[in-house]
């Protein structure tokens, strides 16, 4: 959080959802016994998360926390003092471009690590992504082209004889797999 105010001002920080359920799966969950369990538990967590205003979402923990006493604590210790860092009735105000984890930044740490190294250049960790891309590309290239040139099993080749035959003939790999989906579609 401090990098980030540092290096962007005027940008607000929020919580990412993920990591904040993961914390409360830890500490909450052992706390949910009795009817509804844990289920119950986030159906009311997820009710007081949506609250469109913080009058309903006050109404709303209230009644979370009164049938949750076992994990009160940790809810008013921890979650409920950041609630306008992560509640929609106050982040719902803010442009987060539907943004409410950091899953995917988390995703390109892992692939980068994976590929690098901590004495990894930011050059050399470009070109090995760069390599690994074009790899793909090339390995579902062929994976299409070698499903949708070959005739499929099933009611859409009997169906579509003639409009496949041409799309076959004329027709690329994606335009093929396009018309066939839709086909099945239909």
């Amino acid at each position: 959080a401090y990098a980030v105010s540092t290096v962007f001002p005027t940008a607000r920080h929020i919580i990412c959802l993920h990591h904040m359920l993961g914390n409360i799966a830890d500490h909450v969950r052992p706390h949910c016994r009795g009817e509804g369990g844990y289920e119950r538990f986030l159906k009311l967590f997820w009710a007081a998360y949506r609250a469109v205003s913080p009058t309903e979402f006050e109404r709303l923990w209230g009644t979370l926390v009164a049938e949750y006493p076992g994990a009160r604590a940790y809810l008013d210790d921890h979650l409920y003092p950041i609630r306008r860092l992560w509640a929609w009735a106050w982040v719902g105000r803010e442009f987060t471009a539907g943004i409410r984890t950091n899953g995917r930044s988390e995703a390109e740490n892992r692939v980068n690590k994976a590929i690098g190294c901590p004495k990894t250049t930011a050059f050399e960790l470009f070109k090995k992504l760069n390599a690994r891309v074009k790899e793909q590309t090339r390995a579902d290239h062929i994976a299409v082209r070698q499903t949708v040139r070959h005739k499929h099993d099933g009611d859409i080749e009997q169906i579509f004889p003639g409009p496949l035959a041409m799309l076959r003939h004329y027709c690329g790999p994606f335009a093929l797999q396009t018309s066939y989906r839709q086909m099945q579609l239909s």
